[in-house]
C-alpha cells in the first residue's frame, strides 16, 4: 500500500482528486474553471448502503491493455444501478493501477483482499486442487463477505476480462432482469453462459454469477467430503492439469439438487471473455447468441463447414431476449474497451 495515494473521482464539470493516508480518506481537491476548494473527509458520512440493492464484488488479478477498460465498464454499471461494490484484488501492483487509472463514481471506495483465513483455506482445499486454489478463495471470499455486511444477494464478477457489449443503461436494466428472475423462480446461483455450450450443458462455471443468500452456503461448503470428486471419474486431484475448481465443485452441488444452479444466455448480445481467445482461437474472445446458438465471428471468418462457426445451446439454459444490434455492440466495443 503506497503511504499516499491520489484518486480520480467521476464528475462532468469539475476535477476532483481525492487524497488517501495510508488507505484512508483525508480531503479531495476540486478545480472547476470558476473555483478551487479543499473538502476535508475525515468526518464525513458515508452513504446508507439500500440492503435490498444486489453488491457487486469485482474481481481483478491481471492489467493486460483490456482489463482497466473491462473494470471501469462494470463500475460504470454499479454506479447506474445506485449499487454498493468492493474490488477484490491481491495484487498490490493492480491495486496501485486501479487507484491510478480508474474514475471512481463517489468517495466512497472499496478494494479488498481475497480471504485467507483457514476457515476458507480448508474449503478450498475440499473443492479446488493447487492450481485452483487462489481462484476459490477469491470466489469464497464473496460468500463469506456477503454474510458479514449482511447482504441478501450479490453479484460476483470477473471484471478483468469480462464485457457485454452495450450501453450502461441496457446492462444494468438486463442485470435487474435476471435477478428478478431468479428470485421469482428461487434460483440459488445464477451465471452467464461463458463455458456451459463448450461443455455441452454438463459444467455449470463462475464468471457473471448472480447469488442469493437464502440458504446457508457455509453449511453446505463446510459439510464437504474429498470423496464428492468420485462422481466426475474424468477428473483426478493428483493431476496438476485435472480442472478441479469450484465451479466443478458447484457443478457436484447442482447435480445433486443441494442447491439450485442454473445458467443464462442473453439473445442477440455480444460478449467478450478476454481470457479465453488464445485457446478458442477467438476474435478476442467474441462470441453472440442467436437463434439456439453461440456464433463466433473469427470462426465464421476462417471455416466453411457448418459446426465449426456455433455451438447449440443445451437445453435447460434461460434465455434473455436483448434488443441491440451487432452494430451497437461493435460500436460500444471499439469506444470503450479497444482504446488503442
Amino acid at each position: 500500500m503506497s503511504i499516499i495515494d491520489k484518486i480520480q473521482l467521476k464528475n462532468t464539470e469539475e476535477k476532483n482528486i481525492q487524497y488517501r493516508l495510508f488507505g484512508i480518506p483525508i480531503f479531495e481537491k476540486i478545480e472547476s474553471e470558476k473555483n478551487k476548494e479543499i473538502r476535508i473527509l475525515l468526518n464525513k458520512k458515508r452513504k446508507k448502503i439500500d440492503k435490498e440493492k444486489p453488491v457487486f464484488y469485482l474481481k481483478i488479478n491481471s492489467t493486460r491493455y483490456f482489463s482497466l477498460p473491462c473494470l471501469q465498464n462494470w463500475i460504470n454499471i454499479v454506479e447506474k444501478m445506485d449499487c454498493d461494490y468492493y474490488i477484490i484484488s491481491d495484487n498490490p501492483k493492480i491495486t496501485e493501477s486501479i487507484k491510478k487509472n480508474i474514475i471512481f463514481p463517489n468517495d466512497d471506495i472499496k478494494i479488498i483482499k481475497s480471504c485467507r483465513s483457514q476457515f476458507l483455506r480448508k474449503i478450498a482445499s475440499k473443492t479446488a486442487n493447487k492450481a485452483w486454489t487462489n481462484a476459490a478463495l477469491a470466489h469464497l471470499t464473496t460468500f463469506l463477505h456477503s454474510k458479514k455486511i449482511g447482504a441478501k444477494h450479490f453479484w460476483n464478477i470477473d471484471a478483468d476480462d469480462t464485457v457485454l457489449l452495450g450501453n450502461v443503461d441496457l446492462i444494468s436494466n438486463l442485470l435487474l432482469k435476471i435477478q428478478d428472475y431468479a428470485i421469482k423462480n428461487q434460483i440459488n446461483i445464477f451465471s452467464l453462459d461463458m463455458w456451459y455450450s463448450w461443455c455441452r450443458g454438463k459444467h455449470w462455471t463462475f464468471g457473471i454469477t448472480y447469488t442469493q443468500n437464502n440458504i446457508n452456503w457455509f453449511k453446505i461448503l463446510k459439510s464437504v467430503r474429498k470423496k464428492w470428486l468420485d462422481n466426475y471419474p474424468t477428473f483426478s486431484w493428483k493431476d496438476p492439469k485435472s480442472i478441479v475448481n469450484l465451479d466443478l465443485f458447484f457443478t457436484y452441488l447442482r447435480d445433486t439438487k443441494r442447491i439450485k444452479a442454473e445458467t443464462f444466455y442473453l439473445e442477440n448480445m455480444w460478449f467478450i471473455h478476454f481470457c479465453d481467445f488464445a485457446a478458442r482461437l477467438r476474435d478476442n474472445g467474441i462470441c453472440y447468441w442467436r437463434n439456439g446458438f453461440v456464433h463466433y465471428p473469427l470462426y465464421t471468418r476462417i471455416f466453411k463447414p457448418v459446426g465449426f462457426q456455433q455451438l447449440k445451446i443445451p437445453e435447460g439454459a434461460i434465455k434473455f431476449h436483448v434488443k441491440t444490434t451487432e452494430k451497437e455492440c461493435i460500436d460500444f466495443y471499439k469506444k470503450y474497451i479497444r482504446k488503442r
